[in-house]
Protein backbone atom coordinates (compact mmCIF):
# COMPACT_ATOMS: atom_id res chain seq x y z
CA UNK A 1 0.00 0.00 0.00
CA UNK A 2 1.37 3.44 -0.94
CA UNK A 3 1.93 6.27 1.50
CA UNK A 4 -0.90 8.24 -0.16
CA UNK A 5 -3.38 5.38 0.39
CA UNK A 6 -2.33 5.03 4.03
CA UNK A 7 -2.81 8.74 4.64
CA UNK A 8 -6.28 8.71 2.97
CA UNK A 9 -7.33 5.76 5.14
CA UNK A 10 -6.21 7.62 8.25
CA UNK A 11 -8.14 10.69 7.11
CA UNK A 12 -11.27 8.53 6.87
CA UNK A 13 -10.87 7.57 10.50
CA UNK A 14 -10.42 11.20 11.47
CA UNK A 15 -13.92 12.13 10.14
CA UNK A 16 -15.49 10.51 13.22
CA UNK A 17 -13.51 12.73 15.57
CA UNK A 18 -14.37 16.26 16.82
CA UNK A 19 -13.19 19.13 14.65
CA UNK A 20 -9.84 20.70 15.40
CA UNK A 21 -9.92 23.12 18.31
CA UNK A 22 -13.13 21.61 19.82
CA UNK A 23 -11.85 18.44 21.53
CA UNK A 24 -11.74 17.77 25.28
CA UNK A 25 -9.66 20.39 27.09
CA UNK A 26 -9.35 22.56 23.97
CA UNK A 27 -12.67 24.38 23.58
CA UNK A 28 -14.01 27.72 22.38
CA UNK A 29 -12.52 30.92 23.65
CA UNK A 30 -10.22 28.99 25.97
CA UNK A 31 -8.35 27.79 22.92
CA UNK A 32 -5.38 30.02 22.00
CA UNK A 33 -6.07 32.04 18.85
CA UNK A 34 -3.02 30.72 17.02
CA UNK A 35 -4.32 27.14 17.39
CA UNK A 36 -7.82 27.74 16.03
CA UNK A 37 -8.10 26.21 12.57
CA UNK A 38 -11.21 25.68 10.40
CA UNK A 39 -13.20 22.56 11.25
CA UNK A 40 -13.85 21.79 7.58
CA UNK A 41 -10.44 21.12 6.07
CA UNK A 42 -11.91 20.72 2.58
CA UNK A 43 -12.97 24.36 2.64
CA UNK A 44 -9.39 25.51 3.04
CA UNK A 45 -7.36 26.90 0.19
CA UNK A 46 -5.57 24.07 -1.55
CA UNK A 47 -2.39 23.85 -3.61
CA UNK A 48 -1.97 21.98 -6.87
CA UNK A 49 1.14 20.14 -8.04
CA UNK A 50 2.28 19.59 -11.65
CA UNK A 51 0.05 16.52 -12.01
CA UNK A 52 -3.08 18.36 -10.96
CA UNK A 53 -3.38 16.73 -7.57
CA UNK A 54 -4.66 18.92 -4.77
CA UNK A 55 -3.42 18.94 -1.22
CA UNK A 56 -4.20 21.10 1.83
CA UNK A 57 -1.72 23.39 3.60
CA UNK A 58 0.51 21.69 6.20
CA UNK A 59 -1.71 22.02 9.27
CA UNK A 60 0.57 19.59 11.07
CA UNK A 61 2.84 22.58 11.75
CA UNK A 62 0.26 24.00 14.15
CA UNK A 63 1.23 23.15 17.71
CA UNK A 64 -1.55 21.03 19.27
CA UNK A 65 -1.75 19.66 22.77
CA UNK A 66 -4.85 17.44 22.63
CA UNK A 67 -4.14 13.73 21.96
CA UNK A 68 -6.89 13.64 19.29
CA UNK A 69 -5.52 16.73 17.64
CA UNK A 70 -2.08 15.11 17.57
CA UNK A 71 -3.58 12.13 15.73
CA UNK A 72 -5.12 14.41 13.12
CA UNK A 73 -1.78 16.15 12.73
CA UNK A 74 -0.16 12.80 12.00
CA UNK A 75 -2.74 12.14 9.25
CA UNK A 76 -2.09 15.50 7.63
CA UNK A 77 1.69 15.08 7.91
CA UNK A 78 1.68 11.71 6.14
CA UNK A 79 -0.57 12.98 3.37
CA UNK A 80 1.50 16.14 2.79
CA UNK A 81 4.76 14.19 2.77
CA UNK A 82 3.42 11.83 0.11
CA UNK A 83 2.52 14.75 -2.14
CA UNK A 84 5.91 16.35 -1.57
CA UNK A 85 7.54 13.11 -2.72
CA UNK A 86 5.52 13.33 -5.94
CA UNK A 87 7.13 16.71 -6.66
CA UNK A 88 10.64 15.55 -5.77
CA UNK A 89 10.43 12.46 -7.97
CA UNK A 90 9.60 14.56 -11.02
CA UNK A 91 12.45 13.72 -13.46
CA UNK A 92 13.14 17.34 -14.34
CA UNK A 93 13.47 18.23 -10.66
CA UNK A 94 15.87 15.33 -10.12
CA UNK A 95 18.06 16.47 -13.01
CA UNK A 96 18.24 19.98 -11.63
CA UNK A 97 19.05 18.73 -8.13
CA UNK A 98 21.77 16.48 -9.53
CA UNK A 99 23.32 19.39 -11.46
CA UNK A 100 23.24 21.63 -8.40
CA UNK A 101 24.83 18.87 -6.32
CA UNK A 102 27.57 18.32 -8.90
CA UNK A 103 28.31 22.06 -9.07
CA UNK A 104 28.52 22.23 -5.28
CA UNK A 105 30.88 19.25 -5.09
CA UNK A 106 33.15 20.64 -7.82
CA UNK A 107 33.22 24.03 -6.11
CA UNK A 108 34.22 22.43 -2.81
CA UNK A 109 36.95 20.40 -4.52
CA UNK A 110 38.29 23.55 -6.18
CA UNK A 111 38.23 25.55 -2.94
CA UNK A 112 39.82 22.85 -0.79
CA UNK A 113 42.21 21.11 -3.18
CA UNK A 114 43.04 23.26 -6.21
CA UNK A 115 42.84 26.91 -5.13
CA UNK A 116 45.14 26.52 -2.06
CA UNK A 117 47.91 25.06 -4.24
CA UNK A 118 47.98 27.90 -6.78
CA UNK A 119 50.85 30.37 -6.26
CA UNK A 120 49.97 33.96 -5.43
CA UNK A 121 50.48 36.45 -8.28
CA UNK A 122 53.26 39.05 -8.15
CA UNK A 123 55.56 36.90 -5.96
CA UNK A 124 58.22 34.83 -7.78
CA UNK A 125 58.22 31.09 -7.08
CA UNK A 126 61.72 29.86 -6.19
CA UNK A 127 63.12 26.52 -7.29
CA UNK A 128 66.61 25.08 -7.66
CA UNK A 129 68.15 24.05 -10.97
CA UNK A 130 66.85 20.73 -12.20
CA UNK A 131 64.13 20.49 -9.52
CA UNK A 132 60.54 21.62 -9.28
CA UNK A 133 59.54 24.11 -6.60
CA UNK A 134 58.00 21.55 -4.23
CA UNK A 135 61.03 19.23 -4.33
CA UNK A 136 63.39 22.18 -3.90
CA UNK A 137 61.73 23.08 -0.61
CA UNK A 138 61.25 19.53 0.65
CA UNK A 139 64.81 18.35 0.03
CA UNK A 140 66.89 21.56 0.00
CA UNK A 141 65.04 24.11 2.13
CA UNK A 142 68.01 26.21 3.23
CA UNK A 143 69.43 26.44 -0.30
CA UNK A 144 65.98 27.45 -1.56
CA UNK A 145 65.82 30.29 0.97
CA UNK A 146 69.29 31.50 -0.06
CA UNK A 147 68.34 31.30 -3.75
CA UNK A 148 65.16 33.29 -3.11
CA UNK A 149 66.95 36.04 -1.23
CA UNK A 150 69.61 36.27 -3.92
CA UNK A 151 67.11 36.27 -6.80
CA UNK A 152 64.93 39.00 -5.25
CA UNK A 153 67.70 41.06 -3.64
CA UNK A 154 66.34 40.15 -0.19
CA UNK A 155 62.76 40.76 -1.26
CA UNK A 156 59.52 38.79 -1.17
CA UNK A 157 59.27 35.40 -2.86
CA UNK A 158 57.28 32.16 -2.67
CA UNK A 159 58.09 28.60 -1.70
CA UNK A 160 55.82 25.66 -2.53
CA UNK A 161 55.24 23.42 0.48
CA UNK A 162 53.11 20.36 1.08
CA UNK A 163 50.32 22.69 2.20
CA UNK A 164 50.57 25.02 -0.77
CA UNK A 165 52.43 28.28 -1.41
CA UNK A 166 53.91 30.42 1.36
CA UNK A 167 55.22 33.95 0.92
CA UNK A 168 58.66 34.39 2.49
CA UNK A 169 59.04 37.95 3.74
CA UNK A 170 62.33 39.78 4.45
CA UNK A 171 63.15 39.97 8.15
CA UNK A 172 63.36 43.75 7.99
CA UNK A 173 59.54 43.75 7.97
CA UNK A 174 59.27 41.85 11.25
CA UNK A 175 58.77 44.96 13.35
CA UNK A 176 56.10 46.28 10.99
CA UNK A 177 54.25 42.98 10.73
CA UNK A 178 54.56 42.30 14.45
CA UNK A 179 52.47 45.39 15.16
CA UNK A 180 49.85 44.69 12.47
CA UNK A 181 46.74 42.99 13.86
CA UNK A 182 45.68 41.94 10.35
CA UNK A 183 48.62 39.53 10.40
CA UNK A 184 47.89 38.08 13.84
CA UNK A 185 48.72 34.38 13.92
CA UNK A 186 45.58 33.48 15.86
CA UNK A 187 42.76 35.69 14.54
CA UNK A 188 40.32 35.43 11.66
CA UNK A 189 38.75 32.69 9.60
CA UNK A 190 41.78 32.42 7.33
CA UNK A 191 44.00 31.79 10.35
CA UNK A 192 41.75 28.92 11.35
CA UNK A 193 42.01 27.38 7.87
CA UNK A 194 45.77 27.82 7.81
CA UNK A 195 46.24 26.15 11.17
CA UNK A 196 44.00 23.33 9.99
CA UNK A 197 46.25 22.64 7.02
CA UNK A 198 49.51 23.25 8.88
CA UNK A 199 48.76 21.13 11.96
CA UNK A 200 45.52 19.33 10.95
CA UNK A 201 43.85 20.27 14.23
CA UNK A 202 40.42 19.32 12.88
CA UNK A 203 41.51 15.70 12.42
CA UNK A 204 40.69 13.12 15.08
CA UNK A 205 43.39 12.62 17.67
CA UNK A 206 45.10 15.98 17.06
CA UNK A 207 43.61 17.50 20.22
CA UNK A 208 46.87 19.15 21.24
CA UNK A 209 46.91 21.24 18.06
CA UNK A 210 43.18 21.87 18.46
CA UNK A 211 43.79 23.37 21.90
CA UNK A 212 46.56 25.52 20.37
CA UNK A 213 43.95 27.03 18.07
CA UNK A 214 41.01 27.25 20.48
CA UNK A 215 42.65 28.20 23.79
CA UNK A 216 45.85 30.15 23.02
CA UNK A 217 45.49 32.84 25.68
CA UNK A 218 44.67 30.59 28.68
CA UNK A 219 47.60 28.34 27.84
CA UNK A 220 49.99 31.29 27.51
CA UNK A 221 48.75 32.66 30.83
CA UNK A 222 49.32 29.33 32.57
CA UNK A 223 52.86 29.00 31.21
CA UNK A 224 53.87 32.59 31.88
CA UNK A 225 52.25 33.01 35.27
CA UNK A 226 52.20 29.55 36.82
CA UNK A 227 54.73 27.25 35.21
CA UNK A 228 57.60 29.74 35.12
CA UNK A 229 57.01 30.65 38.78
CA UNK A 230 56.85 26.99 39.82
CA UNK A 231 60.06 26.30 37.91
CA UNK A 232 62.00 28.88 39.94
CA UNK A 233 60.64 27.49 43.20
CA UNK A 234 61.41 23.85 42.32
CA UNK A 235 65.01 24.02 41.09
CA UNK A 236 66.28 21.36 43.50
CA UNK A 237 63.32 19.05 42.82
CA UNK A 238 63.90 19.34 39.07
CA UNK A 239 67.59 18.56 39.51
CA UNK A 240 66.80 15.49 41.62
CA UNK A 241 64.36 14.22 39.01
CA UNK A 242 66.89 14.71 36.22
CA UNK A 243 69.50 12.79 38.22
CA UNK A 244 67.04 9.92 38.68
CA UNK A 245 66.40 9.76 34.93
CA UNK A 246 70.10 9.79 34.05
CA UNK A 247 70.95 7.10 36.61
CA UNK A 248 68.25 4.88 35.13
CA UNK A 249 69.00 5.60 31.46
CA UNK A 250 72.76 5.99 31.16
CA UNK A 251 75.66 3.54 31.78
CA UNK A 252 75.97 2.26 35.34
CA UNK A 253 78.21 3.94 37.90
CA UNK A 254 79.97 0.60 38.29
CA UNK A 255 81.27 0.66 34.70
CA UNK A 256 85.05 0.62 34.29
CA UNK A 257 86.75 3.99 33.88
CA UNK A 258 87.80 3.37 30.28
CA UNK A 259 84.67 1.55 29.17
CA UNK A 260 82.70 3.26 26.41
CA UNK A 261 79.05 2.49 25.71
CA UNK A 262 76.97 3.19 22.61
CA UNK A 263 73.91 5.16 23.70
CA UNK A 264 71.03 6.60 21.69
CA UNK A 265 70.66 10.02 23.30
CA UNK A 266 67.33 10.96 21.73
CA UNK A 267 65.25 8.67 24.02
CA UNK A 268 67.30 9.78 27.05
CA UNK A 269 66.70 13.46 26.27
CA UNK A 270 63.03 12.75 25.64
CA UNK A 271 62.67 11.00 29.00
CA UNK A 272 64.35 13.89 30.84
CA UNK A 273 62.13 16.52 29.23
CA UNK A 274 58.97 14.44 29.70
CA UNK A 275 59.67 13.81 33.39
CA UNK A 276 60.64 17.41 34.22
CA UNK A 277 57.72 18.90 32.30
CA UNK A 278 55.24 16.50 33.87
CA UNK A 279 56.61 17.29 37.33
CA UNK A 280 55.75 20.94 36.74
CA UNK A 281 52.44 20.39 34.94
CA UNK A 282 50.87 17.53 36.91
CA UNK A 283 53.00 16.89 39.99
CA UNK A 284 55.29 14.20 41.37
CA UNK A 285 52.86 11.29 41.19
CA UNK A 286 52.26 11.81 37.47
CA UNK A 287 55.95 12.31 36.63
CA UNK A 288 56.70 8.84 38.03
CA UNK A 289 53.69 7.21 36.37
CA UNK A 290 55.22 5.03 33.63
CA UNK A 291 51.92 4.68 31.82
CA UNK A 292 51.42 8.44 31.58
CA UNK A 293 55.03 9.11 30.58
CA UNK A 294 54.71 6.62 27.74
CA UNK A 295 51.65 8.53 26.50
CA UNK A 296 53.52 11.85 26.75
CA UNK A 297 56.53 10.62 24.81
CA UNK A 298 54.78 8.61 22.12
CA UNK A 299 51.92 11.07 21.56
CA UNK A 300 54.36 13.90 20.91
CA UNK A 301 56.33 11.85 18.39
CA UNK A 302 53.25 10.41 16.68
CA UNK A 303 51.39 13.74 16.47
CA UNK A 304 54.26 15.52 14.72
CA UNK A 305 54.93 12.48 12.56
CA UNK A 306 51.24 12.40 11.57
CA UNK A 307 51.35 16.07 10.56
CA UNK A 308 54.46 15.48 8.46
CA UNK A 309 52.97 12.46 6.68
CA UNK A 310 49.68 14.24 6.01
CA UNK A 311 51.51 17.23 4.53
CA UNK A 312 53.31 14.86 2.16
CA UNK A 313 50.02 13.22 1.17
CA UNK A 314 47.72 14.46 -1.61
CA UNK A 315 44.94 16.58 -0.03
CA UNK A 316 42.19 14.47 -1.57
CA UNK A 317 43.48 11.34 0.20
CA UNK A 318 44.32 12.90 3.58
CA UNK A 319 41.04 12.06 5.40
CA UNK A 320 41.21 8.43 4.27
CA UNK A 321 44.93 8.15 5.00
CA UNK A 322 44.45 9.57 8.48
CA UNK A 323 41.53 7.30 9.24
CA UNK A 324 42.72 4.01 7.76
CA UNK A 325 46.32 3.99 6.51
CA UNK A 326 48.81 5.83 8.72
CA UNK A 327 49.82 3.88 11.82
CA UNK A 328 50.79 7.13 13.59
CA UNK A 329 47.24 8.45 13.08
CA UNK A 330 45.78 5.36 14.70
CA UNK A 331 48.19 5.75 17.60
CA UNK A 332 47.33 9.39 18.31
CA UNK A 333 43.62 8.53 18.47
CA UNK A 334 44.34 5.67 20.84
CA UNK A 335 46.65 7.80 22.98
CA UNK A 336 44.12 10.65 23.20
CA UNK A 337 41.51 8.24 24.51
CA UNK A 338 44.06 6.88 26.97
CA UNK A 339 45.06 10.39 28.07
CA UNK A 340 41.40 11.27 28.60
CA UNK A 341 41.00 8.30 30.94
CA UNK A 342 44.11 9.23 32.91
CA UNK A 343 43.87 13.03 33.18
CA UNK A 344 40.22 13.44 34.13
CA UNK A 345 40.56 11.48 37.40
CA UNK A 346 43.54 13.69 38.32
CA UNK A 347 41.44 16.79 37.75
CA UNK A 348 38.42 15.46 39.61
CA UNK A 349 40.66 14.55 42.53
CA UNK A 350 42.06 18.07 42.77
CA UNK A 351 38.70 19.73 41.98
CA UNK A 352 40.37 22.68 40.32
CA UNK A 353 40.28 22.50 36.54
CA UNK A 354 36.82 22.89 35.02
CA UNK A 355 37.93 23.74 31.47
CA UNK A 356 35.90 22.32 28.61
CA UNK A 357 38.94 20.71 27.05
CA UNK A 358 41.41 20.12 29.86
CA UNK A 359 42.72 16.98 28.17
CA UNK A 360 43.46 18.85 24.94
CA UNK A 361 45.14 21.65 26.88
CA UNK A 362 47.38 19.18 28.69
CA UNK A 363 48.29 17.47 25.42
CA UNK A 364 49.14 20.89 23.96
CA UNK A 365 51.51 21.56 26.86
CA UNK A 366 53.03 18.17 26.19
CA UNK A 367 53.49 18.90 22.48
CA UNK A 368 55.11 22.27 23.13
CA UNK A 369 57.28 21.16 26.05
CA UNK A 370 58.56 17.81 24.86
CA UNK A 371 59.15 17.89 21.11
CA UNK A 372 61.31 20.97 20.46
CA UNK A 373 63.20 20.79 23.76
CA UNK A 374 64.07 17.13 23.17
CA UNK A 375 65.35 17.89 19.67
CA UNK A 376 67.38 20.86 20.91
CA UNK A 377 68.91 18.87 23.79
CA UNK A 378 69.89 16.02 21.51
CA UNK A 379 71.56 18.37 19.01
CA UNK A 380 73.42 20.11 21.87
CA UNK A 381 74.88 16.76 23.00
CA UNK A 382 75.98 16.08 19.42
CA UNK A 383 77.70 19.48 19.34
CA UNK A 384 79.55 18.58 22.55
CA UNK A 385 80.83 15.48 20.78
CA UNK A 386 81.85 17.47 17.70
CA UNK A 387 83.56 20.26 19.69
CA UNK A 388 85.52 18.60 22.53
CA UNK A 389 87.59 21.75 23.08
CA UNK A 390 84.62 23.48 24.72
CA UNK A 391 83.94 20.69 27.25
CA UNK A 392 86.46 21.72 29.92
CA UNK A 393 85.57 25.45 29.83
CA UNK A 394 81.92 24.47 30.29
CA UNK A 395 82.81 22.23 33.24
CA UNK A 396 84.88 24.99 34.83
CA UNK A 397 81.96 27.40 34.59
CA UNK A 398 79.58 24.85 36.13
CA UNK A 399 81.87 24.25 39.10
CA UNK A 400 82.41 27.97 39.68
CA UNK A 401 78.70 28.88 39.57
CA UNK A 402 77.57 25.98 41.78
CA UNK A 403 80.18 26.87 44.38
CA UNK A 404 79.20 30.54 44.27
CA UNK A 405 75.54 29.68 44.76
CA UNK A 406 76.19 26.96 47.32
CA UNK A 407 74.19 24.38 45.40
CA UNK A 408 71.08 24.18 43.21
CA UNK A 409 69.42 27.59 43.43
CA UNK A 410 67.18 29.45 41.00
CA UNK A 411 70.12 31.70 40.02
CA UNK A 412 72.41 28.90 38.88
CA UNK A 413 71.11 28.66 35.33
CA UNK A 414 71.06 32.42 34.68
CA UNK A 415 74.78 32.61 35.60
CA UNK A 416 75.91 29.93 33.14
CA UNK A 417 76.78 32.46 30.43
CA UNK A 418 79.14 30.30 28.38
CA UNK A 419 76.64 27.45 28.36
CA UNK A 420 73.97 29.93 27.29
CA UNK A 421 76.16 31.03 24.37
CA UNK A 422 76.94 27.40 23.50
CA UNK A 423 73.23 26.51 23.35
CA UNK A 424 72.39 29.54 21.22
CA UNK A 425 75.21 28.72 18.79
CA UNK A 426 73.96 25.13 18.61
CA UNK A 427 70.48 26.45 17.82
CA UNK A 428 71.89 28.84 15.21
CA UNK A 429 73.76 26.09 13.40
CA UNK A 430 70.92 23.57 13.42
CA UNK A 431 67.51 25.06 14.32
CA UNK A 432 64.43 22.86 14.61
CA UNK A 433 62.89 24.77 11.71
CA UNK A 434 64.52 27.29 9.39
CA UNK A 435 61.25 29.19 8.81
CA UNK A 436 59.49 29.03 12.18
CA UNK A 437 57.58 32.32 12.30
CA UNK A 438 54.24 32.30 10.46
CA UNK A 439 51.40 34.75 10.02
CA UNK A 440 48.06 34.70 8.19
CA UNK A 441 46.84 37.70 6.20
CA UNK A 442 43.25 38.18 7.34
CA UNK A 443 42.58 41.11 5.02
CA UNK A 444 44.39 42.73 2.10
CA UNK A 445 47.39 44.52 3.61
CA UNK A 446 49.74 47.11 2.09
CA UNK A 447 53.20 47.32 3.65
CA UNK A 448 55.35 50.43 3.91
CA UNK A 449 57.26 49.67 0.68
CA UNK A 450 54.02 49.23 -1.29
CA UNK A 451 54.02 45.42 -1.25
CA UNK A 452 50.45 44.09 -1.23
CA UNK A 453 49.85 40.93 0.79
CA UNK A 454 46.63 39.28 -0.45
CA UNK A 455 43.96 38.08 1.95
CA UNK A 456 44.38 34.43 2.83
CA UNK A 457 48.10 34.31 2.09
CA UNK A 458 50.42 32.46 4.44
CA UNK A 459 53.44 34.66 5.26
CA UNK A 460 56.54 33.16 6.84
CA UNK A 461 59.98 34.36 7.88
CA UNK A 462 63.31 32.55 7.81
CA UNK A 463 66.05 33.39 10.27
CA UNK A 464 69.39 34.92 9.30
CA UNK A 465 71.23 32.14 11.15
CA UNK A 466 73.67 31.41 8.31
CA UNK A 467 73.97 34.91 6.84
CA UNK A 468 77.67 35.92 6.81
CA UNK A 469 76.75 39.60 6.94
CA UNK A 470 75.07 38.97 10.31
CA UNK A 471 77.26 36.19 11.74
CA UNK A 472 80.84 36.10 10.38
CA UNK A 473 82.07 32.61 9.45
CA UNK A 474 78.57 31.16 9.83
CA UNK A 475 79.71 27.61 8.98
CA UNK A 476 82.13 27.53 11.94
CA UNK A 477 80.80 26.48 15.36
CA UNK A 478 81.89 29.18 17.81
CA UNK A 479 80.72 28.49 21.37
CA UNK A 480 81.84 31.98 22.45
CA UNK A 481 80.06 33.87 19.65
CA UNK A 482 77.04 35.08 21.64
CA UNK A 483 79.05 35.52 24.82
CA UNK A 484 81.11 38.16 23.00
CA UNK A 485 78.02 39.76 21.47
CA UNK A 486 76.29 39.77 24.83
CA UNK A 487 79.19 41.65 26.36
CA UNK A 488 79.24 44.27 23.61
CA UNK A 489 75.53 44.88 23.25
CA UNK A 490 72.68 43.76 25.49
CA UNK A 491 70.72 40.80 26.77
CA UNK A 492 69.09 40.30 23.37
CA UNK A 493 71.87 37.79 22.72
CA UNK A 494 70.87 35.52 25.59
CA UNK A 495 69.47 32.14 24.62
CA UNK A 496 65.94 33.28 25.48
CA UNK A 497 66.44 36.71 23.88
CA UNK A 498 64.37 37.71 20.85
CA UNK A 499 65.79 39.30 17.71
CA UNK A 500 64.95 39.63 14.03
CA UNK A 501 67.98 37.53 13.08
CA UNK A 502 67.25 34.42 15.15
CA UNK A 503 63.53 33.75 15.36
CA UNK A 504 63.40 30.18 16.67
CA UNK A 505 61.33 31.36 19.65
CA UNK A 506 59.18 33.63 17.51
CA UNK A 507 59.00 37.38 17.78
CA UNK A 508 56.70 39.96 19.30
CA UNK A 509 53.63 39.25 21.43
CA UNK A 510 53.38 35.65 20.19
CA UNK A 511 56.92 34.67 21.16
CA UNK A 512 57.16 31.29 22.86
CA UNK A 513 56.15 31.71 26.54
CA UNK A 514 57.75 28.39 27.46
CA UNK A 515 61.28 29.26 26.34
CA UNK A 516 62.37 29.94 29.94
CA UNK A 517 61.28 26.46 30.98
CA UNK A 518 63.05 25.02 27.93
CA UNK A 519 66.38 26.70 28.70
CA UNK A 520 66.20 25.59 32.34
CA UNK A 521 65.67 21.97 31.31
CA UNK A 522 68.44 22.20 28.72
CA UNK A 523 71.01 23.68 31.09
CA UNK A 524 70.10 21.28 33.88
CA UNK A 525 70.56 18.29 31.59
CA UNK A 526 73.87 19.59 30.21
CA UNK A 527 75.22 20.21 33.72
CA UNK A 528 74.54 16.59 34.63
CA UNK A 529 75.80 15.21 31.31
CA UNK A 530 79.05 17.18 31.41
CA UNK A 531 79.86 16.52 35.06
CA UNK A 532 79.00 12.82 35.01
CA UNK A 533 80.08 11.64 31.54
CA UNK A 534 82.56 11.88 28.71
CA UNK A 535 81.16 11.91 25.17
CA UNK A 536 82.43 11.23 21.67
CA UNK A 537 80.93 10.43 18.27
CA UNK A 538 80.17 6.86 17.30
CA UNK A 539 81.74 6.31 13.88
CA UNK A 540 79.52 3.28 13.26
CA UNK A 541 76.29 5.18 13.92
CA UNK A 542 73.61 6.14 11.43
CA UNK A 543 73.25 9.80 10.42
CA UNK A 544 72.39 11.92 13.45
CA UNK A 545 69.98 14.44 11.95
CA UNK A 546 67.57 14.28 9.03
CA UNK A 547 66.32 17.26 7.03
CA UNK A 548 62.92 17.59 5.38
CA UNK A 549 60.89 20.62 4.27
CA UNK A 550 62.81 23.05 6.46
CA UNK A 551 62.64 20.86 9.57
CA UNK A 552 65.67 19.26 11.22
CA UNK A 553 64.81 16.05 13.09
CA UNK A 554 66.93 13.74 15.20
CA UNK A 555 67.41 10.19 14.07
CA UNK A 556 66.07 8.08 16.94
CA UNK A 557 68.38 5.22 15.97
CA UNK A 558 71.62 7.22 15.98
CA UNK A 559 74.10 6.56 18.81
CA UNK A 560 77.09 8.24 20.45
CA UNK A 561 79.83 6.88 22.73
CA UNK A 562 79.45 7.55 26.47
CA UNK A 563 81.41 6.61 29.59
CA UNK A 564 81.11 7.49 33.26
CA UNK A 565 83.66 9.85 34.78
CA UNK A 566 85.41 8.61 37.88
CA UNK A 567 87.13 11.81 38.94
CA UNK A 568 84.73 14.71 39.32
CA UNK A 569 85.34 18.31 40.30
CA UNK A 570 82.18 18.57 42.41
CA UNK A 571 79.69 16.21 44.06
CA UNK A 572 76.34 17.02 42.50
CA UNK A 573 74.53 14.40 44.58
CA UNK A 574 75.56 16.02 47.85
CA UNK A 575 74.05 19.32 46.70
CA UNK A 576 70.62 17.70 46.44
CA UNK A 577 70.49 16.85 50.14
Amino acid sequence: MSISNVSKSLQGVSKHMPPLGQSQGFRGEHCPAWTRVPANLSAMVVNTNRRGRKFPPPTFLVQLVSPRCNFLSLCEAIHTMSLALDVITDSRVLVRLALLGAIFVLFRIYKSLIAPTKPWPNFPVIKLDGLDAATSWTEHALETIFRGREATNDGFFQIITGNGPKIVAPNRFLEEIKANKDLDAQKGLDAQKAFSTEHFWTYSGMIGFKAMRNYPEPIRHVVRGKVNAAMLAMTKELAAEAVAVIDASMPSKDAADDEWHSVSMQPVCEEIVARLSTLLFLGRDACRDREWLDVVRTYTFNAFRTSARLRACSPIWRPLAHRFWFSESKMVRKQCAHADMMIKPMIEKRQKLIAADCVGSQMLLTLCAVHNTTETMNVAVLDICKNPDVVQPLRNEIVRVLKEEGGWTKNVFSKLHLMDSFLKESQRMLPNNIAPLRRIVTRRTVLSDGTVLPKGAFVTFAGNNMDPSVYPNPDVFDAYRFLRLRGKHNDGFQYTGLSTDMIQFGYGSWACPGRFLAVTELKLALVLFLMEFDFCLDETSQEYVRHSAGANMSNRGATIKVRRRKEKEIDLMAMLE
